[in-house]
């Protein structure tokens, strides 16, 4: 009868209860490792992949001696969406320090993907010295373009590693050149602090650098990038989660880098952009103005 099963019914009832969410998680998780095995597929292929396929026999060395020119440019994620870049054209000679600014959405961050090849233009061209870097016929070009560049974004990711190996971050420990960690240490204005430590470049930095400040790690973030010896330097947002006094040593390291290397800044606070040679604004995907450093002083005063 019913009431000798009961109790049997509820504890089925009260397992399913308990087992259901458990059955929801597994679900969730087989969806999302479908949706990313592709990706996964194509990171793997793309780490298999052999120097000869890039052809060495036509290797293009990016020796930028004079400027990077933007001819035209369009771009948009999707054949049949709008674009998100709309007819830019302009020039950033070698050793410029340039500015972008923008409200969000207005194409920055997709201006700079182009900027850095991680994107081609829908129509136009990007262009080194007059060599186009997408040139379908000579991959080498975009490598070589890509071994150019260091790239500081928003937010660093750092190894529960010393410093050191931080600083020359992927390269195995007993092939890190000090006298470069040396010098690129005192380039990012770091070096005082570090070498006033017990362990100096031995020092661990904590998971995610809990053991350094907001400041100290950005600096650390602007060592690495110098490491590599870089034409061009790209910081993008750099300084929107530093106190006024922090961005201002931050920014003062940056003045001191060599001359030669191509500097392209993105920044909300119109005083990241101060020292900048020239300043974009971006609006929808277009450039609205384009000023100076005198000019761009004067805009600030006026807004």
């Amino acid at each position: 009868g019913i009431s000798n099963n009961f109790p049997i019914i509820g504890a089925l009832v009260l397992g399913g209860s308990k087992i259901f969410p458990v059955f929801q998680l597994i679900y969730a998780s087989l969806a999302a490792i479908q949706v990313q095995r592709t990706s996964l597929y194509r990171i793997v292929k793309y780490l298999e992949l052999k120097e000869a396929n890039f052809d060495l026999n036509k290797r293009f060395i990016s020796k930028f001696d004079n400027d990077i020119t933007f001819k035209d440019v369009n771009f948009k994620y999707t054949k049949n969406g709008k674009d998100v870049i709309k007819n830019i054209s302009f020039t950033v000679k070698k050793g410029e320090k340039i500015g972008l600014v923008g409200t969000t959405g207005s194409g920055k961050s997709t201006l700079l993907d182009l900027f850095m090849g991680l994107n081609k233009p829908s129509k136009g061209n990007i262009f080194i010295d007059g060599h186009d870097i997408n040139d379908k016929k000579n991959i080498s070009k975009l490598k070589s373009w890509h071994q150019s560049i260091s790239h500081v974004p928003q937010k660093m990711y750092f190894t529960n590693a010393t410093i050191a190996e931080n600083i020359a971050f992927g390269v195995p420990k007993k092939e890190i050149n000090m006298e470069r960690i040396h010098t690129v240490s005192g380039l990012a204005k770091i070096s005082e602090f570090i070498e006033s430590s017990p362990l100096g470049y031995d020092s661990l930095i904590g998971e995610r650098g809990v053991n350094l400040s907001g400041g100290q790690l950005q600096r650390i973030a602007i060592a690495r990038a110098l490491y590599r010896s870089p034409k061009v330097l790209i910081l993008d947002e750099i300084t929107s989660a530093l106190d006024t006094q922090t961005e201002k040593e931050v920014l003062s390291s940056i003045q001191t880098l060599d001359k030669s290397i191509t500097i392209i800044v993105i920044a909300h606070r119109k005083s990241t952009l101060k020292n900048c040679d020239k300043i974009i604004q971006l609006e929808d995907g277009q450039i609205q103005n384009t000023f100076l450093k005198s000019e761009f002083k004067e805009y600030e005063i006026n807004n």
